[in-house]
């Protein structure tokens, strides 16, 4: 047993994964101050957004961190994302992880509170790890049009709970659009209340290469035939999805992913869950499954079933 929280060799933090990085920052509501520096535990920054928050004191490689900004955030932070491009102070600096502290309900939490927040990942190799992510603001009369955008390459988002909508008047439009290539969804729950219609809750652009390992997306779509996973525009290469569950809880849904045309990659041990409750689910639960190749994975096209193995089979 130790009380380190990681390891240093001549001041560079080391953490499980042989992960380094050139310097910590900490950030905690709960006790930070704006006037700290974050460079001490004791003395945490107060927030990760505006002037005087975590992001507007990264630099990347440009100015002698190579190895990147790791970012404490500290058991019961809460925060707003109260405007367009909240992290916009970040610019354009690259390898930074904001790590928080905690599980369950004490972990960091990030809420959305207007229709035009976001929180745009466009710089290289952003990493959100052990967060809650409130994508609307829980009550009022407020729909989030996109609380997150990833444009940027090797993004990653980890040991996330995302609450995508409350009721029929604080939803999403869509959750989290990825546009960026090589990112890494892993272990990331979203999910919504059935009344809370969205158009989608991950779309895909482009995408390529993009890896989700453990992904849970349960909630209703707007339309029967738009899934809550959705490949849109441009087709995403060579992606890989493994141990899903992805549910489109729309009355009479047929549709819990939307492929594309061109799409290539693996999709291996997943549930796919609609309500149409009609054999033909069985083959078109995956919309468009173009180039994708599937193992072990099954779909329930109404409550209370076992899963029946997604068609066509090989011969």
């Amino acid at each position: 047993m130790s009380n380190f929280t990681y390891l240093s060799v001549q001041g560079v933090p080391i953490l499980p994964g042989e992960e380094t990085y050139d310097r910590v920052l900490w950030v905690s509501s709960v006790k930070g101050g704006d006037a700290n520096d974050g460079r001490d535990r004791s003395k945490p920054l107060a927030s990760l957004f505006g002037s005087s928050g975590a992001f507007a004191k990264v630099a990347d490689g440009a100015s002698g961190y190579p190895d990147g900004t790791l970012i404490i955030v500290g058991k019961g932070h809460t925060e707003n994302v109260d405007a367009a491009d909240v992290a916009s102070e970040l610019s354009t600096n690259k390898r930074v992880k904001v790590r928080g502290l905690g599980h369950g309900v004490d972990r960091p939490t990030l809420t959305w509170t207007v229709a035009t927040s976001t929180f745009l990942m466009d710089t290289d190799s952003l990493w959100l790890d052990n967060l809650n992510l409130n994508l609307e603001p829980g009550s009022g009369t407020v729909t989030v049009a996109a609380p997150i955008t990833i444009s940027g390459n090797g993004c990653a988002l980890t040991r996330i709970k995302a609450r995508a909508g409350t009721d029929a008047n604080n939803k999403v439009t869509k959750a989290i659009v990825v546009t960026g290539d090589d990112c890494l969804f892993d272990d990331v729950f979203i999910y919504s209340a059935t009344a809370a219609e969205a158009t989608t809750f991950v779309e895909l652009t482009g995408a390529d290469r993009f890896r989700a390992r453990k992904l849970r997306i349960v909630g209703a779509t707007s339309a029967v035939n738009v899934g809550s996973l959705r490949f849109l525009t441009t087709a995403s290469t060579n992606i890989e999805i493994e141990d899903f569950f992805i549910a489109n809880n729309k009355a009479a849904s047929t549709t819990a992913v939307s492929g594309l045309a061109s799409c290539t990659g693996q999709a291996r041990n997943g549930h796919l869950h609609v309500l149409a409750n009609t054999a033909t689910e069985l083959t078109g639960a995956w919309a468009t499954k173009a180039s994708v190749q599937f193992k072990d994975v099954v779909v329930t096209n109404d409550v209370g079933e076992v899963g029946a193995s997604l068609l066509p089979l090989s011969a």
